[in-house]
């Protein structure tokens, strides 16, 4: 079922998304199995809560997120 979500307001994004982004950040981490070297695409990133999880890390070579624009 697709979403009926439009994210115009990033504090009300942060409040309904946010919370759980920051919470699963290390356990989606782990399961992707990332290396030394890697680099990483987070497409749809959101605030960057998983991005910034990934930045404190020594593993990833590079990271670079993609937030889909907002249509209106």
């Amino acid at each position: 079922m697709a979403s009926s979500y439009t994210a115009t307001d990033a504090q009300a994004y942060e409040r309904l998304m946010g919370r759980w982004s920051a919470r699963l950040a290390e356990e989606l981490i782990g399961f992707a199995g990332i290396e030394t070297g890697d680099r990483v695409l987070d497409v749809g990133c959101g605030t960057g809560s998983l991005a910034l999880a990934l930045a404190a890390r020594p593993e990833p070579a590079a990271i670079v997120g993609h937030c889909c624009p907002v249509n209106r």
